[in-house]
This record gives C-alpha cells, sequence and structure tokens, in this order.
C-alpha cells in the first residue's frame, strides 16, 4: 500500500484564532504533500527506470548493493605448494610467504548489467529454494530479459522455458559445478543405427551416423555473466566452485 496522503498538522485551540499561525500551518500542510506526491511519482524502489548516479543511490541507499567491479578472470593465491617455484628467481617467493594476484582486465558495468546483477539478487518470483530450474531462470533473465525484467515477460508474469535449452548445469568432482552455454545442438540425421537401418542395405559402414549441427547465437552478455560468476559478484551457493563455459 502507497501512503498518498499526510497526517495535517493542525493549529492548537488557544491559537486558532491567529491568523498567521494559521496560515503557517497550511502552508506547512502543503509543502509535505508536495514531498509525498513526488517521492510516489518517483517510485525509487522501480530501480531498473534509473540511470547513471541516481541507480547507484537507489541501489545502493535502499537495497545495500553497490555498482561492482567486474574482473575478466579469477584471483589466484601464490604460495601454496606446486603453484609457484621456491629456488629463487624473478617469479619465486620465499618458502612460507604467499601472494594474490588479480586479473588485469575488467569490464566496464553499465547501468544495464548493474540493473542485471540487482535483479539477480533481489528477483523474487522464483521462489526461494535452490533447483536447477531455478538456476536456469535466473541465469536466462540476466542475459536475456530486457530491462532485466523476466524473459518475454507478459500479463500473468508467464515464463517462456525456451531460452533455458541453450543453459545446461553439470557437477564434476571436488565440489565443482559448471554453468555451460550451449553454442549449438547436434541432431542425428542418418547412418547404421541398431534396430533403424538394415545393415544389409546401408550405405554406411557399422556405427556410423550423420549428423548436422544447429548453431545457436552466443548471448552478447556471456563474457560479462561469466565473469560475475567466477568473481563472486553473482551470489550461488558457496560450496560448489562455479565456472562458466561460453
Amino acid at each position: 500500500m502507497v501512503v498518498q496522503l499526510t497526517i495535517p498538522s493542525y493549529v492548537y485551540s488557544q491559537y486558532a484564532d491567529d491568523d498567521d499561525i494559521q496560515a503557517f500551518v497550511a502552508a506547512f500542510n502543503t509543502m509535505a504533500q508536495v514531498y509525498i506526491n513526488t517521492m510516489v511519482l518517483l517510485g525509487l524502489p522501480l530501480y531498473p527506470q534509473f540511470t547513471g548516479p541516481l541507480l547507484d543511490w537507489v541501489c545502493n541507499g535502499i537495497y545495500g548493493y553497490a555498482r561492482p567491479i567486474l574482473p575478466s578472470g579469477n584471483t589466484q593465491i601464490l604460495g601454496p605448494y606446486n603453484t609457484i617455484r621456491y629456488s629463487g628467481g624473478k617469479y619465486s617467493l620465499p618458502y612460507g610467504m604467499f601472494k594474490r594476484t588479480g586479473p588485469s582486465v575488467y569490464y566496464a558495468t553499465s547501468d544495464d548489467v548493474y540493473i542485471r546483477c540487482v535483479n539477480w539478487h533481489f528477483f523474487k518470483g522464483d521462489g526461494k529454494q535452490f533447483t536447477i530450474p531455478w538456476l536456469k531462470r535466473r541465469v536466462a533473465r540476466f542475459l536475456w530479459g530486457p530491462g532485466s525484467v523476466d524473459v518475454n515477460q507478459n500479463e500473468g508474469w508467464n515464463y517462456d522455458v525456451s531460452h533455458e535449452y541453450q543453459i545446461s548445469v553439470t557437477f564434476g568432482t571436488d565440489q565443482t559445478a559448471d554453468i555451460n552455454i550451449v553454442n549449438g545442438a547436434v541432431s542425428n540425421v542418418k547412418g547404421t543405427l541398431y534396430n533403424k537401418t538394415k545393415i544389409g542395405s546401408a550405405l554406411f559402414p557399422l556405427n556410423h551416423i550423420s549428423a548436422v549441427f544447429t548453431p545457436q547465437m552466443r548471448p552478447a552478455l556471456a563474457s560479462i555473466f561469466k565473469a560475475a560468476v567466477e568473481s563472486g559478484i553473482l551470489e550461488l551457493p558457496f560450496q560448489y566452485t562455479w565456472v562458466v563455459n561460453i
């Protein structure tokens, strides 16, 4: 519920006959109502409508999320076993010393990317339970959602799942997880397939198939998304080491 009207100030009865005080209180109520109307029309919590410093002020002041710096790559800790030489030289460290190195290239965080990062953290339409479809929807919304709203959003917030087909999530060893942005699909066209082709009349050698690769366009924000995930800017379950393959 949005507050539309202020509770007006009033003059105590012993000053009710003072025209100057009555005028002052009336002017005060008018100005207070102007402030309320201005704030209602601004719609400060609706951050996608803002740009520049005002966007930073709203997202940082209301949501507590400052504009992130997106590195191209991960930081690396040098010093542990098998990460650096100990025998001396330009690229070595004394035994027992540690050094953290970071990427030298950073992406400029535009207003659009900033809005998508805020939306990743505060969008509530998917619920609170982490699942693979939950993650795919978030990835699709970051990569394809226009203006950081739901993909192909229409009345009723219906969701178009077609974008999820280009997103694959796999889990590996040592608590690693991969988010794969698929660049195409392979479909079998013909060949010597078991129970589908007569071996005697087949035109292909045994176990041979012919396939067609259908390419898909890589999202324009794929590199930005990879940097945001692997640097920890986009929050994901901390039990896994997340890698984005594009």
